[in-house]
């Protein structure tokens, strides 16, 4: 998550804005890095494995969801 310690060191040194306006970024960001750290895909079916049941266990909704939530929110909150 190299990308992520990445932008938290931008938005960290941005002293345009105050912390508050970062809050919403920061919760994305811990959601997909709380995802990430399952340290693997958990989201395709296994071998005799329902769809549905690996859906429950996948982690793909936090890490792929945030990230691209992520990205809407900095599109709409643009920093010069």
């Amino acid at each position: 998550m190299k990308s992520a310690r990445t932008l938290r060191k931008a938005m960290n040194g941005d002293e345009t804005v105050g912390a508050d306006f970062w809050t919403e970024a920061y919760a994305l960001i811990d959601t997909m890095e709380d995802g990430f750290a399952e340290g693997q895909d958990l989201g395709g079916a296994g071998e005799d494995e329902s769809v549905d049941v690996a859906t429950a266990r996948s982690n793909r909704d936090e890490v792929f969801g945030s990230s691209h939530k992520l990205s809407d929110w900095l599109d709409e909150h643009p920093i010069k």
